[in-house]
């Protein structure tokens, strides 16, 4: 099966409560930046934590968060779960939703801007 390239990385940071704010964020650098939380309360709560972090680092970059359809809510169930839960491990039908998902959650960001 050919190869696709991503047009994105992924970083997979610390996940426990104060672990945001002593990470190093440095290394995005990107303009762009999207945000796939886990499927509960705490894991939107760290995603909104990481949005902040890095708007502060950089007020021109746009920084959305990306909630994964088809995840129970309150569930804990991350990307890879989506994965293989919602897409019966198709990472390339995975890869092509997340992709419209991210590019309408930062078309919706740009538009919030003032002109």
């Amino acid at each position: 099966m050919p190869q696709r390239r991503l047009p994105w990385c992924a970083v997979i940071p610390p996940q426990h409560p104060a672990a945001a704010e002593r990470a190093d964020w440095s290394m995005i650098t990107a303009p762009e930046v999207v945000i796939v939380p886990d499927a509960d309360s705490p894991g939107m709560k760290y995603a909104e934590t990481v949005a902040e972090l890095l708007q502060a680092e950089d007020s021109s970059r746009i920084v959305a968060i990306v909630q994964l359809e088809g995840l129970r809510p309150d569930s804990g169930d991350d990307i890879v779960d989506w994965v293989e839960k919602v897409h019966a491990g198709d990472e390339l039908k995975a890869a092509g939703e997340l992709e419209l998902a991210a590019a309408h959650a930062v078309a919706l960001k740009r538009r919030e801007r003032p002109l």
